[in-house]
This record gives C-alpha cells, sequence and structure tokens, in this order.
C-alpha cells in the first residue's frame, strides 16, 4: 500500500483492520444449498465464511484500499476531506454532492476495480453461485463497496 506524506489529507487505512461481526446469515464454505436457498429467501442476504484464503483477503483489501486511495487523486469528481470524500457533479447536476462518509461506494469504478473483479474471478466464488443457480452461465456483478476507517465512529 502507498506512504504519504503527513501533508497529504488522503485517506489511509487503519494499521489494523478489524473483522466486523455478521449480522446476516452465516454460512460455511462450501454452503449446503438447501441452506443456502433458506438464508437467502427469508433474509435476502447471508455470510459465507472462508470463501477467500487469508492471501486473498488480504490481496482484495489491499487492492480496494488503494482503488480508495486513487480515486481521490486521479478523478477530478471525488475530492477526499480527512475521513469523508465528496462526490460531486451527482446526476445531471454538477454542482450537487455527496458526501460519503459511511464508506459506501456505488460508483465511480468501484464495482469494476481490480478488487472487484479479483474477488468476482476466483473459483470458490463462482462455485457458490454455481452451485445457487445450477449453470455454468454466469455473469457476475457487484454494483460498489463498502470501505470505512474502523477507527472513527458510524451508526452503520
Amino acid at each position: 500500500m502507498p506512504k504519504y506524506a503527513a501533508e497529504d489529507h488522503r485517506w489511509r487505512p487503519p494499521a489494523n483492520l478489524a473483522v466486523v461481526p455478521s449480522v446476516s446469515p452465516s454460512l460455511a464454505y462450501p454452503p449446503d444449498e438447501k441452506e443456502l436457498k433458506n438464508a437467502l429467501s427469508s433474509k435476502g442476504h447471508c455470510t459465507i465464511r472462508s470463501v477467500l484464503s487469508s492471501e486473498e483477503a488480504r490481496a482484495a483489501v489491499a487492492e480496494a484500499l488503494e482503488w480508495r486511495s486513487a480515486v481521490g487523486t486521479t478523478n477530478d469528481d471525488v475530492a477526499p476531506r480527512g475521513n469523508i470524500v465528496v462526490l460531486n457533479g451527482i446526476g445531471d447536476d454538477p454542482t450537487a454532492s455527496e458526501a460519503v462518509d459511511v464508506g459506501i461506494y456505488s460508483g465511480f469504478g468501484s464495482g469494476h476495480c481490480a478488487a472487484a473483479w479479483s474477488i468476482r474471478s476466483l473459483p470458490r466464488v463462482r462455485a457458490i453461485f454455481r452451485r445457487f443457480f445450477g449453470t455454468d452461465d454466469l455473469l457476475s456483478s457487484l454494483d460498489g463497496m463498502v470501505l470505512w476507517d474502523d477507527r472513527r465512529a458510524t451508526d452503520v
């Protein structure tokens, strides 16, 4: 991960990323097809543990944080302000802004960054979708991602 000068105001990843406890149904990999379908039909989501290896998870986090740091420096429409990123030019109004202070990124290439493609291309991730839908003819997508600094309070 890049190192930045002290006067640089770009967001920096926390030194020790904490794991946030899941409130969604939690299944072990590989998930039982019946349990997976039940969790998705009753809650609309679930967490499947240990899909990524530790190395894959670390690499994906590094890629996501690299994207998060770079997006504020290479895209004139995104301006970081400490732990808050202001997205300028929302919709058709170039003067509108949206503050992303809870770390939810639904645009600006987040769904197509290296981290997103790395995760959705992994054989074990694809196997879950293959198992659930019963087909090898899959198109995986990701609308965005959630990244936040675990040292700051949030209501989310």
